[in-house]
């Protein structure tokens, strides 16, 4: 994964993680969502914790990033696995360069 060199080089400390994202497929009628297939990809993992504005407008703390693949499908509504946990996607933002997104941030 070439964001991975890229972005590297910006961090003292990180983990690099295998995380495995599924995107938001659909809810049933009892309100449980469904998923699409999971995409099992490399990622860098920062712990710490970052203020953010979630999808509601509202400022939270995220406690982790993750970075991966920009042409990985990823929002709010995905659900992402690793290391034995799915936490819940507060925000996803992208990094962009002059030839488009090179990779997508995570807040947990």
């Amino acid at each position: 994964m070439i964001f991975i060199g890229i972005l590297s080089d910006d961090f003292e400390e990180f983990m690099i993680v295998t995380v495995n994202i599924a995107p938001f497929s659909t809810r049933n009628k009892f309100g449980e969502s469904a998923y699409g297939a999971d995409v099992s990809t490399t990622a860098i993992l920062l712990e710490t914790i970052t203020p953010i504005i979630d999808k509601d407008n509202v400022r939270i703390d995220s406690t982790s990033k993750i970075f991966i693949d920009g042409n990985i499908t990823c929002d709010e509504k995905s659900k992402i696995t690793f290391n034995g946990k799915t936490p819940m996607i507060k925000k996803v933002t992208s990094l962009r360069d002059e030839t488009g997104i090179y990779c997508k941030i995570i807040y947990l």
